[in-house]
């Protein structure tokens, strides 16, 4: 049997003379000692290790732990973000005294993960049977500190806006002039806050209304008074329209009132900030005081019971909207007699003309910036794309046309949300053309505007107005979402 064992286990090294009574000595120290003592021995080496361990004792505050819904990729993007310059003027401002320095150094091309695209190939917004939203329900939301926005302003910031020009058929070039725009408009800007129209080629004091129209470039863009690297330029402009507003009114006819509505109320909207709130409910209350009553919509002066103007009406219907979904408060009277406007307007071609035939249905012979205009308001609130589509077929045989910017920016905002093939034949001819009208190589005194020559009202309302809308067109790929289902 011994023999048998040491055969199984012959692959074993024999143990070497010299250290056979080292074993024999371990073996009986073992068998000598107490089991106590081996328990005793062990839990000490324990003890003296978890001394050498660092016990940070310091009572810690209360965590509070928020949900947060924003898409893991966006917060991954907003983390590679690189941390906020101090604001550095140009120094070519510094050299042209006719220029207030600029906030910020110009805005860096946006750099695309995916390649440069062209109109998409597909219908980005596939119907269902949902109902349309209704400007009612287009809650925004905070920003919060995160810098990314809810609702129909969704799209404006950090990966929402880099999924929109790529699916919505923008591209670097168009996002890059936007910026430099927006860096123009920054260099133009006074002191004070606001932008001289007549310093920039326009006629007639119209300050707080191309104040307005900047500032909504800038929110267009995600650039709040919080937020952006032209936080200190949308703040002074907020400021100085705040001072300007007398009993709820700006100076100027509706069509100022219409455009400085839209721009507080969005600021309103966008960052929730309570410094805005009192001035966009001021001009809510003071724009449905002057509405009139039975048609529903405005004249240059307010309440006009002889005339009704598309033109006017569109800007104010369009500021109210922001209202509403930025959450101040509209009385559902003034919205019904808004929709009745809407309704009434409306030609049987589908088109709308420049005044509302008074007390009965109908306007003025259709054109195709009237019926942009009133298009885009009955998309806001709440029309279906059926109720739509005569205005939509009427709008894309016409096209873009960039000598009237008025027009063209109407018309990009309702061919967007028609969608499919209305807003790629839109896309094809708008995108391109007007990046390529954007003023390059000419010095910072004009680089990166818009020439108002040869445009519809530009020698009227100037560079400014010209440079702002050209921007807000080249926005619309992030700067409402797609309400129409």
């Amino acid at each position: 049997m011994a023999e048998q064992d040491n055969n199984n286990y012959d692959y074993l090294e024999e143990v070497p003379p010299e250290f056979e009574h080292r074993r024999d000595l371990l073996q009986s120290i073992f068998v000598a000692t107490p089991p106590w003592l081996f328990s005793f021995v062990i839990h000490a080496v324990m003890i003296l290790v978890m001394f050498q361990i660092a016990w940070d004792t310091t009572p810690k505050e209360a965590v509070i732990i928020t949900a947060d819904l924003t898409n893991p990729d966006e917060r991954k993007e907003e983390e590679r973000q690189e941390p906020d310059q101090p604001d550095l003027p140009e120094a070519s401002d510094i050299e042209n005294p006719n220029l207030p320095p600029a906030e910020t150094i110009f805005a860096p091309e946006v750099v695309l993960d995916q390649p440069d695209i062209d109109v998409p190939g597909f219908n980005l917004f596939d119907p269902d049977d949902d109902p349309p939203l209704a400007v009612e329900v287009l809650a925004l939301g905070d920003s919060g500190a995160s810098g990314f926005f809810h609702g129909v302003y969704g799209a404006r910031g950090g990966q929402g806006r880099r999924r929109g020009l790529m699916r919505g058929g923008g591209s670097r070039a168009s996002e890059k002039a936007a910026e430099d725009g927006l860096a123009w408009l920054a260099r133009a800007q006074e002191a004070e806050g606001h932008w001289d129209c007549q310093k920039w080629g326009g006629k007639g004091n119209h300050d707080a209304a191309v104040t307005g129209l900047a500032l909504l470039a800038f929110l267009g863009h995600g650039e709040t008074d919080r937020e952006g690297k032209y936080r200190g330029n949308v703040r002074r402009a907020l400021m100085w329209l705040k001072d300007s507003q007398k009993n709820g009114r700006w100076p100027g006819n509706f069509y100022t009132q219409g455009i400085c509505l839209m721009a507080v109320s969005e600021a309103y909207g966008l960052t929730k900030n309570n410094d805005w709130r009192e001035m966009a409910q001021k001009s809510v209350d003071y724009c449905v005081a002057n509405q009139n009553p039975n048609d529903g919509g405005w004249d240059y002066g307010g309440i006009n019971a002889n005339r009704v103007d598309t033109s006017v009406t569109a800007w104010v219907l369009l500021g109210i909207k922001s209202a509403i979904a930025s959450g101040l408060k509209v009385e559902q009277k003034d919205i019904d007699v808004i929709n009745k406007w809407c309704k009434e307007t409306l030609n049987a071609n589908g088109t709308t003309g420049y005044t509302k035939n008074i007390g009965g249905q109908g306007s003025s012979g259709g054109t195709p910036p009237m019926t942009a205009a009133s298009t885009i308001a009955r998309v806001f609130y709440g029309w279906s794309p059926d109720d739509l589509q005569k205005s939509f077929d009427y709008l894309h045989g016409q096209g873009p046309n960039i000598n009237n910017l008025y027009y063209t920016y109407y018309g990009t905002l309702t061919m967007f949300q028609a969608g499919g093939k209305y807003w790629e034949a839109w896309n094809q001819k708008l995108r391109d053309p007007l990046i390529t009208r954007q003023l390059r190589d000419q010095g910072p005194e004009f680089d990166g505007s818009w020439p108002p020559d040869n445009c519809t009202y530009g020698q009227h309302a100037g560079r400014v107005w010209t440079t702002a809308v050209s921007i807000m067109c080249l926005e619309i790929y992030y700067r409402y979402l797609p309400i129409l289902r």
